[in-house]
């Protein structure tokens, strides 16, 4: 039985990495034409890309979908790509901050025809002097590690998906807010 059960869980793990092998793929091919996608399913996506990095630094992602409807119009390649920047830079904070409460949150949530979705850490947030200059380019806010072109791209992006992205300080930590028009071609 125990032979069985391993063997099992072995079958489980390739599937999981070639779900991971697959999403990565889909990940550095850049979309060329706008389609109909679910954000969960991007999301979902791109924490398998990054669970290994996640559980390395004993950091919890989850994913709270409170809209009924999730699905917009755009690049999903793309998207996916703001999320890991977005996930990624809160995975930064809290390795730096080490905070007691090592929790990154994103909530879908829909206001009228618009998807709303907030990527929360609580690390400390975004000094007040930088808060406003984060989305310009080259700026950063990690000295030489930083290249200060990932939260510019991110806004680029969004931006180009008829969206809007904006920061804050909530809860002690710093939250991200994306707002995408529903199906909006």
């Amino acid at each position: 039985a125990l032979v069985q059960e391993y063997l099992e869980h072995i079958g489980l793990e390739v599937q999981y990495m070639n779900q991971t092998v697959e999403d990565f793929k889909n990940f550095l091919k850049p979309s060329k034409e706008k389609v109909a996608y679910s954000i969960t399913t991007q999301i979902q996506s791109v924490q398998r890309i990054l669970s290994a990095v996640l559980n390395k630094n004993s950091i919890a992602l989850a994913i709270f979908k409170e809209a009924q409807e999730d699905t917009v119009y755009g690049y999903p390649t793309e998207f996916a790509q703001v999320i890991l920047n977005l996930i990624n830079n809160a995975k930064d904070a809290i390795v730096a901050n080490s905070p007691d409460n090592r929790n990154i949150d994103i909530t879908i949530s829909q206001k009228n025809q618009t998807i709303e979705i907030a990527v929360q850490d609580y690390a400390g947030g975004v000094a007040p002097k930088d808060m406003e200059s984060i989305f310009i380019d080259y700026y950063t806010t990690k000295g030489e590690q930083g290249t200060g072109i990932g939260l510019s791209i991110v806004k680029e992006i969004v931006t180009n998906m008829n969206g809007e992205i904006e920061a804050k300080n909530i809860s002690g930590g710093a939250c991200f807010t994306i707002r995408m028009k529903k199906n909006q071609n």
